[in-house]
């Protein structure tokens, strides 16, 4: 993806600016998350908590994350589109994850219509209703999109194995989920969505043998308890777990999916 004039941000008020500038160093690699469009070739997006404004042509969905190279700070702040070479698999990273979120966009605006109705449902009958949707073709097409490209992210070695599960949740937008396996029998699984009022969220699961134990992280305190209660009600949450209590959500925007740029 090539940033019109070598990656020209401004962030409509000075404070946001001066505050990027000197959290922000030439050289830099930052990654950013498309917030929303303001014009056909111009977006939002929110950089280390900064929301800045991008000349973006080429359009990538809302949700999507690109990676970036601090070019210059002054007088104005220039980044510029990293395509690899410095990122060991940055340009397949870039291209899966911007492919997985374009599909998953596309299938969670099909299924929208449907999703008040099949939260409210029990789990089990959830999946019965999911299955009978998949029959129509345009969301069984989208979906099986989202999972092909689920497939080509899971190719690129990363120590998290990515898959796709909008039953947990299923108004919620931007769910991902990821499966870590550490020493014997421990592994961990995050599950990564955008709710509402409650904006980004995780729920954290760890499991060791027969021992289950979640945490909740959500942007604000106030919001666990509510969220909490949420997602008892859909049954998200792990059978017989131990709950260890709820976190502030921080770091880089774009979640689980911003670690596909590390390195």
């Amino acid at each position: 993806m090539r940033i019109r004039g070598g990656g020209r941000y401004s962030g409509g008020r000075t404070s946001r600016s001066e505050s990027f500038k000197r959290a922000h160093r030439v050289g830099q690699k930052v990654r950013g998350r498309i917030l929303r469009w303001e014009d056909e070739d111009l977006a939002w997006v929110n950089i280390d908590g900064d929301p800045l404004l991008a000349n973006i042509p080429s359009g990538p969905a809302p949700g999507s994350v690109l990676a970036f190279k601090v070019i210059s700070l002054n007088p104005q702040i220039h980044l510029q589109a990293l395509h690899g070479g410095g990122g060991g698999n940055l340009a397949p990273a870039l291209t899966g994850v911007m492919g997985f979120t374009k599909a998953r966009q596309t299938f969670e605006s099909l299924i929208r219509p449907h999703a008040a109705s099949l939260q409210d449902q029990p789990l089990a009958e959830r999946i019965l209703t999911l299955a009978e949707l998949l029959r129509t073709p345009e969301i069984g097409e989208a979906h099986a999109r989202v999972q092909t490209a689920v497939d080509g992210i899971n190719t690129l070695g990363a120590d998290r194995t990515l898959s796709y599960t909008p039953l947990l949740l299923p108004t919620a937008r931007e769910q991902a989920t990821f499966v870590k396996r550490g020493v014997g029998e421990f592994f961990e699984v995050i599950h990564e969505f955008t709710l509402g009022e409650f904006g980004d969220c995780q729920l954290v699961c760890l499991h060791k043998g027969e021992r289950t134990s979640y945490r909740i992280k959500v942007g604000r305190a106030s919001y666990a308890k509510p969220l909490t209660h949420l997602l008892q009600k859909t049954e998200a949450l792990p059978e017989h777990a131990e709950f260890l209590g709820a976190e502030v959500l921080t770091g880089a925007p774009g979640g689980m999916l911003s670690r596909y740029f590390s390195g």
